[in-house]
């Protein structure tokens, strides 16, 4: 009896086993989005000037002083109301984002105005890929621009331009198309099917000597 309740034991346990490894995989996380991964504005790559304008579309630039250790300007663009921001985050996903010091010792050909700007602070500059738009936050802004609110207005000022733009020239393009189609392309004729080379004309035998009569 006691080797039959032992049996049973044993066979109670296999079973649960089984049905915890017959259990299926717990899915994959999805990768990251590569352009989330950028939310955080301390991933946000250093740039030159032209490695940055070379895309189309909206550019964001941090600029920051390295040298002050208490730098109140900074402070603020890096709070809650700025990059800080959940909503800043994510709006400036449509924009090619990059930080670099206002020595200009880790981006070139920057324009000297915007660096200046950052000397002993920060300064967040957005501007459109033609560079006719240009937005800037820091101590030179008047306190009642110097908001989230007018930070995201600005940035979706320049991301309509940018899909205006875009949209413009892409029909540009498609006008252009339709104006001067490109040429037919020929066909390579398949062997007996081309109809464009008149046959040989052929040829009759000529007729054998007679010779001359005779009666």
């Amino acid at each position: 009896m006691m080797g039959i309740v032992r049996f049973a034991l044993v066979g109670a346990f296999l079973i649960a086993g089984l049905a915890r490894g017959a259990q299926p995989a717990k899915p994959k996380a999805p990768p990251p989005d590569p352009v989330a991964k950028l939310d955080d504005w301390k991933k946000w790559p250093a740039r030159d000037f032209a490695n940055a304008t070379v895309l189309p579309g909206a550019v964001c630039v941090y600029i920051k002083d390295p040298g002050p250790k208490t730098n109140r300007e900074a402070g603020i663009l890096e709070g809650k109301d700025f990059l800080g921001s959940e909503e800043v985050r994510v709006k400036l996903r449509g924009f090619t984002r990059t930080k670099i010091k206002s020595d200009g010792s880790d981006g070139k050909g920057w324009p000297a105005e915007w660096l200046n700007a950052a000397d002993n602070g920060a300064v967040l500059v957005l501007f459109s890929g033609d560079k006719t738009k240009v937005f800037s936050f820091g101590k030179g802004t008047p306190k009642k621009d110097y908001t989230k609110e007018a930070l995201l207005q600005a940035a979706d000022v320049l991301l309509k331009y940018e899909a205006d733009r875009k949209a413009a020239a892409e029909a540009k393009a498609k006008e252009e198309a339709a104006r001067n189609p490109p040429p037919a392309e020929e066909k390579p004729a398949l062997p007996g099917l081309d109809n464009t080379k008149k046959p040989a004309a052929e040829k009759k035998p000529k007729p054998k000597d007679a010779g001359p009569e005779t009666e």
